[in-house]
């Protein structure tokens, strides 16, 4: 272990360093304590890490693997946890999760745990790291001023992410793909979800914007689904809304109905994002609508835009003062058809569902050119 606390650093050599706690400590968010390993190829590692009342943070270049043991419970495991933080970021992290074993058959073999679990938190930076092998990879409650940007979820059973009663969230250019879901389990995924189950104030502030949403190699799930159940379910009124969420330029290829769903919203933007489904994730029910993503907006919410989508379907657009233009509406059943998807997008049919590029826009097409749909699918050459 090297010191440099002159510095602010603390380099680690390679090594397992188990489960530590660190807490009541406070650092100037100007000159943040920075623990890092030494040789970022040979990343020290810790198997569990609760940060709790800790300010002035930043850990870089770390592993931290969870490995489940017998007793652990498949589902509400938290490993690696941040209460009462503030400003800390973690940077070039490892959460590298662990599949249950000894549990319940439909736990067996998926992913168990949470990979990170935030809570009553504020100012604090996921960037550049990668999630895999969880039942749910991160979990956000009660926390304000969050940037989760440049980062890879892959391998996940159930949340990609779950986020409840946040203010001031920005999510992108992250990549959530490739679930490993146990289809025998009641688990419902979800890529994105922000819901408000025993919540007292909504969540405000979201942007969701620049992100590749891909089931790829896995079976469907529900993408970008924020619901709002103390409107819905509760009888609350506009006090529970959520006020100012930006759902932009966002690719999403899946095969469930829920691609872009929004509950009871006062200020909802749904701008340039492309919905298509994939084939391959698709379900075994004789359900076809259930297997095609949609943009879906609740009746309650207020001062809407939805514009300049490409989407199969749009619902919720017939409420009165709802802006709602310029979106391609798309379709895979009729080839003659103008916005058949063969002539939107370059090869989306082809079998090859974890390439994203196959969903370029066709040259010539009605997406080409137009200022509609993700820039993330504009051809570079």
């Amino acid at each position: 272990m090297r010191q440099d606390l002159g510095g602010k650093t603390l380099a680690l050599a390679p090594g397992d360093y188990g489960a530590v706690t660190y807490a009541r400590r406070s650092h100037p968010a100007d000159r943040r304590l920075r623990i890092c390993s030494a040789d970022p190829a040979r990343p020290a590692q810790f198997t569990g890490l609760t940060l709790r009342d800790v300010s002035g943070l930043i850990l870089e270049d770390l592993r931290l693997q969870y490995r489940f043991q017998p007793g652990d419970n498949a589902i509400t495991t938290r490993p690696f946890r941040i209460v009462k933080g503030a400003h800390i970021t973690l940077r070039g992290i490892e959460f590298a999760g662990d599949v249950a074993r000894g549990s319940v058959p439909h736990d067996n073999g998926f992913g168990a745990g949470k990979g990170l679990f935030v809570d009553a938190s504020r100012d604090i930076a996921v960037t550049g790291s990668e999630f895999h092998t969880w039942h749910k990879a991160v979990s956000i409650h009660r926390s304000r001023d969050i940037v989760f940007s440049g980062n890879d979820i892959h391998s996940i059973r159930s949340d990609g992410m779950n986020l409840v009663q946040v203010e001031n969230v920005l999510i992108e250019r992250n990549r959530i793909h490739d679930f490993v879901r146990s289809m025998a389990s009641p688990d419902h995924p979800d890529m994105i979800q922000i819901w408000t189950t025993r919540t007292d104030r909504p969540s405000r502030n979201i942007t969701i914007r620049s992100n590749v949403i891909n089931s790829g190699s896995g079976k469907y799930t529900q993408s970008i689904y924020i619901s709002n159940r103390r409107v819905s379910d509760d009888g609350a009124g506009h006090e529970m809304f959520y006020r100012n969420t930006r759902i932009e330029n966002n690719v999403i290829i899946n095969a469930h109905l829920h691609g872009i769903t929004v509950g009871a919203t006062d200020g909802l933007l749904i701008a340039n994002n492309t919905l298509v489904r994939s084939h391959f994730s698709k379900g075994s029910r004789n359900s076809p609508k259930l297997y095609v993503p949609t943009i879906r907006v609740g009746a309650e919410s207020m001062n809407v835009t939805i514009t300049r989508n490409i989407t199969p379907e749009i619902i919720g657009c017939d409420k009165r003062g709802r802006r709602c233009r310029e979106n391609l509406l798309t379709q895979d059943n009729a080839p003659s058809g103008p916005t058949y998807v063969s002539r939107v997008f370059a090869d989306p049919q082809k079998p090859s569902p974890t390439r994203v590029s196959q969903f370029r826009y066709a040259r010539g097409g009605p997406a080409y050119g137009q200022n509609v749909g993700s820039d993330l699918l504009v051809d570079p050459n």
